[in-house]
């Protein structure tokens, strides 16, 4: 493994850059003054021992984990340490962090306040995640996280970095704050993906303390090989007609779902993999079209199950001013909880009622069915399917509320669904709009069948490696690998 070799002045701009990102909610500079320059950031949803884990809200502001992940063992046993705890959406309900209690975490390309940002309202990019952020200001070379429908990877997207989201499975869950536990798993943010590749294949693997973990197959190892002695494929969607569908579907006016200038942006991406020596060609996953809503119904249900332990009795925020048990129990949550999370509790139990399971829980895991076997359609004519993180350009504004989420999530969703590897990685530098000259990355996503997790990473760090990618304004390599 990859060791970090620190450059003299890196404290300093360590802190200015945090000072103006605020990627941490708990940190330990010690390490760096130390001269200890093998370190990465650990999300906030994810255990680490000794150090506080708030999961981003106030039910657990002060929890102090006594135990560490399993991926964060494997870690700290090839000599990596921690340097501190990154923020994160509440119990990771998103892609950024506008819900945490330590505040908004910003996008290094934009800078200052990003609200008041008229680059970041135009991109409708109000806040960063924390890991994300960290790796894109240089603070890091890769911090672990947590995707569950593609959260990890759309804020990878934003900051123009790499997101990695392995096949179910294959690394360990123990020690990440479950919220929607079939389809979330600990992934990792780094700047670049021959990184996470590395990192990849020291946390993978069974753990007896996690059920859903498996060994790494021998078969899955051999992978790369196989492909390098073939032609190698790689499979593009029609765009256009998958947007038409889910329109129709949501209700949403023909084309205002795909954004203009997509669909060119995406050709380039394609014929970018053609120059490096792979074969294009088209394929299709028709169920692709209900991913959104089967991967909401399925995620608000889980969530609602898992944010059930906390009661304000066992541990977590408890309400001083109850005067009973079950003001115990309702203050606690009512004020322990951030409105996204109550949210999702509210949809959780109403899909989750016995009026309506069969029509809304039931009929989601169908639809999840019916993906995964599209899918597998699909990749028997390529070995890795291309597409574009959102259905625009930028998360933009033409959506408010659920709508946006629901139209813009289905190319993050449909892997985390089907339990498939995925990995975002920068694309290119787009222009945000007529009113701005600025220059915004735009994340392009390769997903591959189960355990071609290296394969993906191989294909995506050829890809950097002929197509450099930007950093944003302001950062400086004070660091670099040996």
């Amino acid at each position: 493994m990859t060791r970090t070799v620190l450059k003299d002045g890196f404290l300093a701009y360590f802190d200015a850059q945090e000072a103006r990102i605020n990627a941490f909610c708990t940190l330990d500079k010690s390490l760096v003054e130390n001269g200890n320059s093998a370190f990465f950031a650990v999300k906030d949803n994810i255990a680490v021992k000794g150090m506080e884990m708030s999961s981003g809200s106030e039910m657990l502001r002060g929890f102090v984990s006594p135990y560490s992940a399993h991926a964060v063992q494997k870690l700290e046993a090839a000599g990596y340490k921690v340097i501190g705890k990154t923020n994160t959406e509440e119990f990771g309900l998103g892609s950024g962090t506008d819900s945490s209690v330590f505040g908004p975490s910003h996008n290094p390309w934009l800078l200052g306040d990003a609200s008041a940002n008229p680059v970041a309202a135009e991109c409708g990019m109000p806040s960063a995640d924390g890991g994300a952020a960290a790796v894109a200001a240089g603070l890091v070379p890769f911090a672990l996280g947590s995707d569950s429908g593609g959260s990890l990877r759309r804020a990878a997207a934003f900051c123009g970095v790499s997101g990695f989201k392995p096949t179910q499975g294959s690394v360990s869950g123990y020690g990440l704050s479950a919220m929607a536990s079939s389809m979330e798993t600990i992934a990792i943010i780094s700047a670049g993906s021959a990184i996470a590749k590395e990192v990849f294949g020291l946390v993978r693997g069974h753990d007896p303390m996690n059920m859903q973990s498996m060994n790494w197959p021998e078969s899955a190892q051999a992978g790369p090989k196989k492909m390098a002695a073939k032609t190698k494929k790689i499979g593009v969607l029609d765009l256009d007609a998958l947007c038409k569908s889910i329109s129709s579907d949501l209700g949403i006016a023909a084309g205002r779902l795909l954004g203009s200038g997509l669909t060119e942006v995406y050709g380039l991406w394609a014929e970018k993999f053609r120059e490096l020596g792979y074969e294009i060609v088209m394929v299709d996953v028709p169920a692709m079209r209900y991913a959104s809503q089967a991967y909401h119904i399925i995620a608000s249900a889980l969530t609602s199950a898992n944010l059930a332990r906390f009661d304000g009795i066992r541990y977590g925020f408890r309400d001083k001013s109850a005067e009973s048990h079950e003001e115990v129990y309702t203050l606690s949550r009512r004020y322990g909880f951030g409105k996204e999370s109550l949210l999702q509790i509210l949809l959780g139990t109403h899909v989750l009622g016995q009026e309506n399971k069969s029509a809304f829980y039931y009929g989601a895991e169908k639809l999840r069915s019916l993906i995964m076997e599209d899918y597998k359609t699909a990749f028997a004519a390529c070995d890795a399917i291309l597409s574009p993180v959102n259905p625009q350009l930028f998360y933009g504004t033409d959506h408010a509320g659920a709508e946006k989420e629901i139209a813009h999530d289905f190319l993050l969703a449909g892997p985390s669904l089907a339990g498939l590897p995925a990995v975002v990685f920068q694309g290119s530098m787009e222009a945000t709009g007529k009113a701005h000259a600025s220059k915004m990355p735009v994340g392009a996503q390769l997903c591959g069948p189960a355990f071609s997790d290296e394969l993906l990473l191989e294909l995506a760090a050829e890809y950097e490696k002929a197509n450099p990618p930007a950093h944003p304004k302001g950062y400086k390599e004070m660091w670099r690998l040996a």
